[in-house]
């Protein structure tokens, strides 16, 4: 075990406030310190990681669309309509 020391420049209210901590858990200072630092660096490991399936499946779908041509939102009542009324296969609309 390493027993090299260190010297840290904080404010007095945090060095109080750090001291204090440690004493309520009951806890050597060293420990103290050390457990905040491991609890650190768990939750830096526990970072999620991207969903790299479903962004490429986005660029494939970014890639597929790019150039299909722009439809409005205008006409969207219309043509479920026409569809629905059979056009899609062909028959006139009934509206």
């Amino acid at each position: 075990m390493n027993t090299s020391t260190a010297t840290l420049e904080i404010a007095a209210d945090l060095a109080i406030a750090i001291k204090a901590n440690a004493a309520m858990k009951r806890q050597s200072l060293d420990d103290y310190l050390r457990n905040m630092i491991e609890e650190d660096n768990k939750s830096v490991e526990a970072a999620p990681t991207p969903n790299y399936a479903m962004l490429e499946a986005l660029r494939r779908i970014a890639e597929r669309s790019k150039d299909m041509p722009y439809t409005s939102g205008e006409d969207t009542q219309r043509i479920l309509r026409e569809g629905r009324a059979g056009a899609m296969f062909g028959y006139e609309p009934t509206e």
